[in-house]
């Protein structure tokens, strides 16, 4: 595979989540979810900080004291969960990933044969404690309890569908735990999907931008190294 192949699949790829962001943002809408303005926008093109690491000192020492809800989304290949896990450390935050909760979701359709999971969401809570987040079914720590069960491959299959029907609900849980935790003096980085995060609260939005051809030339240099 040569430079100009790979250039073409990101850019492909970008075309592709654009229309993906329009159509999952406009279903979002039509579910009247509540729209967040973040307080605060920072773009930062990591095509021009060389090492993801250094991107994440770069982004400490630009956010605020006071901004605990840290929402970061980024073009594939800009490096966005790798500066996100790497952020969370240095500024010693808390990461938000809809994941664990929508595969519980999913454990309790597949597992337990719950169709209707809306009261489910009643009695869904996070909890911090000992440095660590976990999620709460009512009285059962869900993260601590079912950690490997959610693991299944037969439930990692089935999410997608599971999550596009809990999808308004999750959001609206994520929008209130966060808030939560937020006005306890908890940081919190939240990484996803920019139609996502404009439905949740944010004191500070990250953008990371990068040029395809940048990405290019880096996706080529990880296939010649193998």
């Amino acid at each position: 595979m040569n430079y100009q192949q790979v250039l073409k699949a990101i850019q492909n790829r970008d075309s592709q989540d654009a229309r993906l962001e329009k159509i999952n943002r406009a279903k979002l809408l039509k579910l009247k979810l509540k729209l967040y303005k973040p307080k605060r926008v920072l773009t930062v093109n990591t095509g021009k900080i060389e090492g993801v690491d250094k991107v994440a000192q770069y982004l400490k020492t630009q956010l605020k004291k006071a901004e605990n809800i840290i929402t970061l989304e980024g073009v594939s290949g800009s490096g966005k969960s790798s500066t996100a896990q790497l952020l969370a450390g240095k500024i010693g935050a808390i990461r938000f990933s809809f994941g664990e909760l929508f595969r519980y979701l999913t454990y309790l359709r597949l597992v337990k044969g719950i169709d209707d999971l809306e009261p489910v969401f009643k009695k869904l809570r996070y909890r911090y404690s000992g440095s660590k987040l976990s999620l709460w079914h009512d009285k059962k720590n869900v993260s601590k309890g079912l950690d490997r069960e959610l693991r299944d491959p037969k439930i990692e299959a089935l999410v997608p569908k599971v999550a596009e029907v809990t999808q308004k609900s999750s959001i609206e849980l994520f929008a209130k735990e966060i808030t939560v935790l937020a006005d306890s003096g908890h940081k919190i980085i939240i990484e996803g999907r920019a139609f996502t995060l404009d439905f949740l609260p944010s004191d500070a939005r990250i953008k990371l931008r990068c040029a395809a051809s940048v990405r290019a030339k880096r996706r080529l240099k990880q296939i010649q190294k193998k």
